[in-house]
């Protein structure tokens, strides 16, 4: 059963000894430790394994696990020293920005976005993420469809909330002509088909 193997996990990890074990042993007991879903030792195992000096398998695997674990302070950390040793990829700024809006830090979660955006400004799709933040902060929305995914490039929850970013804009009607696009493309998505009706409803479109 799940104890027993958890149990015969964390007794394979206690006969580790150290960083001095036999890498390919901890990078086992770690994928093991991950397929099972025991977030915590997986976490621990590949935070010895790798390094924040580049974005490799095991950083990606530390993340996950982080993510998996609960381990926010943890998980930004690392992100931090990521970006501190000049690694600047897309799906890590996405990630920092997350966490950091369930960790009830908008603003610095803006300020993440913002750099990202300032070194990619045609990320077409950071800007939706930027400004769906923005509708959450109560703050003035960039909703310009030319900065927005076009629906041929989304799927339906991606396209579900460009339409309600629209929605929140100073160009509500742009919104109820992406959610028609939406959903003649995806008819029987229900965010397509949700994204339609929201629009729809909003007397402001």
């Amino acid at each position: 059963n799940r104890e027993a193997g958890v149990n015969r996990l964390k007794c394979a990890r206690e006969a580790l000894t150290g960083d001095s074990s036999d890498v390919f042993d901890r990078t086992q007991l770690a994928l093991l430790a991950e397929e099972h879903r025991v977030w915590d030792l997986a976490y621990e195992l590949w935070n010895s394994l790798a390094a924040s000096s580049r974005f490799d398998s095991a950083a990606k695997h530390v993340l996950r696990c982080a993510r998996e674990a609960r381990k926010e302070s943890s998980l930004l950390d690392f992100l931090k020293r990521l970006r501190g040793n000049g690694i600047h990829e897309r799906s890590c700024y996405l990630l920092e920005s997350e966490v950091l809006q369930e960790c009830r830090e908008p603003g610095e979660a803006e300020d993440i976005l913002n750099k990202w955006i300032e070194k990619n400004p045609e990320d077409r799709e950071a800007r939706l993420h930027h400004a769906l933040l923005m509708v959450r902060m109560r703050k003035r929305v960039d909703g310009r469809p030319h900065q927005l995914p076009p629906v041929e490039d989304v799927e339906p929850r991606m396209g579900g909330a460009t339409a309600d970013l629209l929605r929140h804009s100073q160009q509500p009607g742009a919104g109820v002509a992406y959610a028609d696009r939406l959903w003649r493309r995806w008819p029987v998505d229900r965010y397509a088909r949700r994204a339609l009706i929201a629009v729809c409803m909003d007397p402001r479109a």
